[in-house]
């Protein structure tokens, strides 16, 4: 059994439903990432102060394609969960963690697809423009009155 992080992504390379991408073009990366098949995300990084300047990007990614994705507990990534208790499961304090909720999810399908439900559903409401953005309509507004 991996014991260490390094340990734990070097196994995961080595199953054969594996596959790693490298990189896509940035104006082809929203249409591609979801054609590309994958059932569930990782977003590791560690928890010092300048990964709490980054974003929850890698939440919202995953959650546009219906999967989930298991992340460090750092402030970025906890304030995509935070809209939806349920998917704090999603949050790795550590390797242990890591290694208990990657085999939980490539192993259990129903829960797998249940995350990632979730995860597309806090997206839709809360990262989306299907609806009258609140910041643009203040800015608007403001406009509109001088």
């Amino acid at each position: 059994m991996p014991q260490t992080e390094k340990d734990a992504l070097l196994a995961i390379h080595d199953l054969s439903n594996f596959r790693h991408v490298l990189w896509s073009p940035v104006a082809e990366y929203n249409a591609r990432m979801p054609l590309w098949g994958w059932c569930l995300a990782l977003a590791p990084v560690q928890d010092e102060v300048f990964n709490e300047a980054k974003s929850n990007i890698k939440m919202i990614e995953a959650g546009y394609c219906g999967i989930p994705c298991l992340a460090s507990w750092v402030d970025p990534y906890e304030s995509f969960v935070r809209h939806d208790k349920e998917l704090e499961y999603l949050l790795c304090a550590g390797p242990s963690s890591w290694l208990r909720k990657i085999r939980e999810l490539i192993n259990d399908v129903a829960r797998r697809e249940y995350l990632g439900k979730r995860m597309k559903a806090v997206v839709d409401q809360y990262y989306t423009w299907d609806r009258p953005h609140e910041g643009w309509q203040k800015a608007l507004e403001m406009v509109h009155s001088l």
